[in-house]
């Protein structure tokens, strides 16, 4: 699923959920709303997508967040249409199970030893 958002967020910077969801229709794609949320929420986990929030205006004072993926350092082995791979998803989990505990350790020990109890495997 993160490999399809991925290509569908390339095609155009700074869509919202609404508006990915239509071009994943469009796409005749067929996504769950409760997987979709889960899929952009590994892609913000492992650090390959960013939620913008833009300012408020007076025509506007509460406006939705945008979706954009973010642009890696020349060199490195990511590019917008790099797919979704094993070590992002390691990065999600990695994240998930430190925010699940407040986000902060104290040692690495500590940290190695909640990443086996959630069963992530490196």
């Amino acid at each position: 699923m993160e490999n399809v958002l991925i290509k569908a967020l390339s095609a155009g910077p700074g869509d919202s959920e609404d508006a990915l969801r239509d071009r994943l229709i469009q796409a005749k794609v067929d996504v769950d709303a409760d997987a979709l949320a889960a899929a952009l929420q590994r892609l913000v986990d492992s650090g390959r997508l960013m939620r913008p929030r833009p300012r408020p205006t007076i025509e506007n004072p509460n406006p939705s967040r945008g979706l954009a993926l973010v642009t890696f350092p020349s060199g490195y082995s990511h590019s917008e249409q790099d797919p979704f791979d094993s070590v992002d998803a390691l990065a999600a989990d990695v994240h998930i199970t430190v925010k699940r505990r407040w986000d902060s350790f104290v040692s690495d020990p500590q940290l190695e030893q909640w990443l086996a109890e959630d069963n992530v495997q490196g």
